[in-house]
């Protein structure tokens, strides 16, 4: 993480490998979900190459950069599997709304739901410690001195 400051946070977002893998074998594409599995990347419907990790992956990512993950949750992971005539009247009824979100914010963070989310959400933070063996931005090393 070269471009976030010391002491800084990040909130990042990535499609969810299981809820993709889901989503494919809803819709009949059987034979696209090994790749998924492999590469941890699909083709859209508009020909995109779209990333999708697990959530166990993209904590390794983060981590692996040198930043602390402050939290990791699963977005939603309850409303996508609600059928649409559930979601018309739940979605409708200002208060069943209510108590639908409610529900939702008490799921997402939960290891055992991160992975059936839509989408993967994370908030991490960058040390304050430089990498060994690195300046501080904006201090000449001995050999620029004399310039």
């Amino acid at each position: 993480m070269r471009v976030l400051k010391p002491g800084c946070f990040l909130v990042a977002s990535v499609d969810s490998l299981y809820y993709v893998a889901w989503a494919m074998a809803d819709s009949g594409e059987l034979d696209e979900i090994p790749e998924l599995l492999q590469e941890r990347r699909y083709l859209d419907e508009d020909g995109v190459y779209c990333n999708a990790l697990a959530p166990e992956d993209f904590r390794t990512l983060a981590e692996e950069s040198g930043l602390e993950v402050l939290e990791l949750i699963g977005k939603p992971v309850l409303c996508q599997y609600l059928g649409e005539e559930t979601k018309r009247c739940i979605l409708g009824d200002p208060e069943e709304t209510g108590k639908l979100l409610e529900i939702e914010l008490s799921l997402c963070g939960r290891l055992s739901l991160v992975g059936a989310g839509s989408y993967l959400q994370l908030v991490a933070k960058k040390g304050e410690s430089l990498v060994p063996g690195r300046q501080k931005p904006g201090r000449r090393g001995p050999d620029r001195a004399k310039l």
